[in-house]
């Protein structure tokens, strides 16, 4: 387990992205972490507009809650600032879009569905857990719904 996680989540306004990162917050905490810090910003536009969160996760108290750069990028809708990353996860009709910096070279690039039952935030979260090695058991003691926990763990099987 690293000693700091960083993880930017990039999506579409509304309720998604924020349930989706205190979800993820969670399960990290229940993976081992001791602190998460997430820090979530909205476009101006209630809904139909962009919004993203930053997830640290740390062993050591108070981690910084702001991501210049990170070890997971998740992109699931189109944005002008991608943060620099070790990872990516890009959906797949906005990766094609792109223009790829050279950092992208050095990075492990993975393409999410662009059918909308793939992006919900459930699903982008057991992706999530798939591509970090986090162990689907880490559920079995959280109060998650099971409309939720299928989804999460279709997108766990997905990478």
């Amino acid at each position: 387990m690293k000693e700091i996680l960083k993880i930017k989540i990039y999506g579409e306004g509304g309720e998604g992205i924020k349930r989706a990162s205190k979800l993820l917050g969670k399960i990290l905490l229940k993976n081992g972490y001791k602190f998460v810090s997430i820090k979530s910003t909205y476009d101006t536009v209630v809904r139909g507009g962009s919004s993203n969160a930053d997830i640290v996760a740390s062993n050591r108290r108070n981690p910084p809650p702001v991501i210049e750069s990170a070890d997971l990028a998740v992109i699931t809708y189109p944005t002008e600032e991608i943060v620099e990353s070790r990872k990516y996860i890009f959906e797949e009709s906005i990766y094609k879009r792109v223009e790829k910096p050279d950092e992208y070279k050095e990075a492990k690039v993975y393409s999410l569905s662009s059918d909308p039952k793939y992006l919900t935030g459930s699903n982008v979260i057991g992706v999530v857990m798939g591509i970090l090695e986090i162990d689907k058991r880490v559920l079995d003691e959280m109060r998650i719904d099971e409309a939720s926990l299928s989804k999460i763990l279709e997108g766990l099987s997905h990478v």
